[in-house]
């Protein structure tokens, strides 16, 4: 079974997209460590929170001992214990605003990490993942096909490639690799046709033929002859 084919052959084609994907890795990288320090950042103000909590626990132990120093006073120690119970109202009551001014902080925290982080990572990725999935399908679709078993036939496969450069490529783009591609079309010489569509998809001709039992590697030239099957 073959490994999903994620880079092109081709030496430059393949830096590229191996720098294209260094570059989104940073980019996802350097957010998220924005992100974190933005969440860092709020959440200092948790300080004042932790405080107001701190003080209500403190407050609420020296009622607590103050009501067990009072257990020890004859007769009237029972009555003041009980008149001190309210005074825990007080400290309840900031141990629970403190504790409410904490979770809102965390989720301040966390809701400007997400806006400050989010919207560049979602349109990075939503803007680079469809691209780098639409051409890893292009010459992932091609290599395919040359490893089908009717890529076998050279000068079919090499007929079917060159047409399809000649209605897909600009003419521009054809004469970096024909000097006259509508004539080598006429006159059968597919060679250079196809090897343009393999090319502009980071794919590799050579690799193709050397793959071809007892076929050698054709020179890269513009007057090639017409490639023949063995079995004609």
């Amino acid at each position: 079974m073959r490994l999903p084919k994620l880079y092109p052959d081709l030496p430059l084609p393949r830096l590229g997209y191996i720098v294209s994907d260094l570059i989104v890795l940073f980019w996802i990288a350097a957010w998220v460590f924005v992100g974190n320090a933005v969440y860092n950042a709020v959440m200092t103000l948790s300080i004042i929170a932790n405080g107001v909590i701190t003080t209500g626990q403190k407050v609420n132990e020296a009622v607590s001992e103050v009501q067990q120093s009072l257990n020890n006073v004859p007769f009237a120690g029972g009555g003041l214990h009980d008149a001190l119970t309210p005074l825990h109202r007080i400290p309840t009551w900031l141990i629970a605003q403190g504790r409410d001014e904490l979770q809102a902080i965390q989720q301040l925290a966390w809701i400007l990490a997400v806006i400050v982080a989010g919207v560049p990572l979602l349109a990075a990725l939503l803007s680079y993942i469809p691209w780098r999935m639409r051409k890893t399908s292009g010459f992932r679709n091609l290599d395919r096909l040359l490893h089908t078993p009717g890529a076998s036939s050279v000068t079919t496969t090499m007929q079917v490639l060159a047409g399809r450069a000649l209605y897909t490529l600009p003419y521009e783009r054809l004469l970096h690799y024909s000097a006259d591609p509508i004539g080598e079309w006429r006159e059968g010489r597919h060679y250079n046709l196809a090897r343009a569509v393999l090319a502009e998809e980071g794919l590799e001709m050579r690799r193709y033929l050397r793959r071809m039992e007892g076929l050698p590697p054709v020179p890269e030239v513009h007057d090639l002859p017409l490639i023949q099957d063995d079995d004609q």
